[in-house]
């Protein structure tokens, strides 16, 4: 059983005697402001839950949108070479920034950064220069597999087998952009 609670308000219109002088006479001031449009006698307002409710699904929509903008943006750039002299496997599918920007390389924070950096006007903010640790850092909201949707950052954790090799920050080494969930 859902209860749910309503509040209603109920618009009257009430006859007065006031006139008001016009260019073409005097007409009552009822006929000045009419009736109220059919239908809109009453008001029903959401409860405070379905409020709620409905902002969280307002919400939701908005930041689905947002993850489809960025695994598109991102698929924008496919085949694009991590350092200078790499080059794209045979039959590789190529994005067309990467068609476009011939000497552009991204390692893959370069990417992230990248991708949030053009969509920066519908995200609100701009990613820094750092690695994939600070991102972590901004963005620590740990999700099991299954939880995993189209445009979460995936973060890789490992240990380089070299000595000498400094080692990163969380032991994150690398960064990607869900495109299944």
């Amino acid at each position: 059983v859902r209860l749910a609670t309503t509040i209603t308000t109920t618009i009257t219109t009430t006859t007065t005697t006031a006139a008001t002088t016009t260019a073409g006479g005097v007409r009552p001031a009822a006929a000045v402001f009419g009736r109220c449009p059919q239908g809109l006698d009453r008001v029903v307002l959401p409860s405070p839950r379905e409020a709620r409710s409905q902002k969280l699904a307002a919400r939701q929509r908005r930041a689905d949108e947002l993850r489809h903008a960025l695994v598109a943006q991102a698929m924008m750039y496919l085949g694009v070479p991590y350092k200078r002299g790499a080059a794209p496997r045979e039959g590789q599918d190529i994005g067309e920034l990467a068609q476009r920007k011939q000497n552009l390389y991204l390692d893959c924070c370069a990417l992230v950064r990248r991708c949030v950096r053009d969509l920066r006007s519908r995200f609100g903010f701009e990613i820094g220069p750092w690695n994939q640790s600070y991102m972590f850092d901004t963005l620590p909201i740990k999700l099991e597999e299954h939880e995993l949707r189209p445009g979460d950052l995936v973060f890789v954790e490992g240990v380089y087998l070299q000595p000498n090799k400094r080692r990163p920050r969380h032991d994150i080494v690398h960064v990607e952009i869900g495109t299944v969930g």
